[in-house]
């Protein structure tokens, strides 16, 4: 079984319901799915700035036999079939963006682990704390 943990955002005009409902899929999904609340942060990046949007984020973690390629295929899919489409994309309007970004004791999106968008919703969930002792004593942290 795999350890996962994805980073949940929109800046649509519905974005808490869109996080809530993505929510829901990972939870029926993925297994031991543990949700942080929804939460709002401010956006980063040229474009997202411009556009003048804050976020709504979650994070969830989870187990499931899936592997990497699997679970990026599946949360893209997810996004497409939400109204993701590359012409959305160039608006900068993000109907909802679901990124995997710790699978086991990989990092993945090592940049947005340090941010807000994820940070907070980690933290909520109580599991960076643990990550951050496991790292600077060598233990293991696949216990995620």
């Amino acid at each position: 079984m795999n350890r996962i943990a994805i980073g949940i955002g929109s800046n649509s005009h519905n974005a808490d319901n869109s996080v809530k409902s993505a929510i829901v899929w990972c939870s029926e999904i993925f297994s031991n799915v543990v949700a942080s609340s929804v939460y709002i942060t401010d956006p980063v990046g040229k474009k997202a700035i411009s556009v003048g949007r804050r976020y709504s984020n979650a994070v969830i973690v989870g187990n499931t036999p899936l592997n990497k390629d699997e679970i990026i295929t599946s949360l893209k899919d997810y996004e497409n079939n939400h109204g993701r489409t590359l012409s959305s994309r160039s608006t900068g309007i993000v109907t909802i963006d679901l990124d995997l970004v710790i699978y086991n004791d990989e990092i993945l999106k090592p940049t947005d682990i340090n941010r807000d968008y994820f940070r907070l919703g980690f933290e909520e969930i109580g599991i960076l704390n643990d990550l951050s002792r496991r790292s600077t004593t060598g233990l293991p942290t696949s216990a995620l």
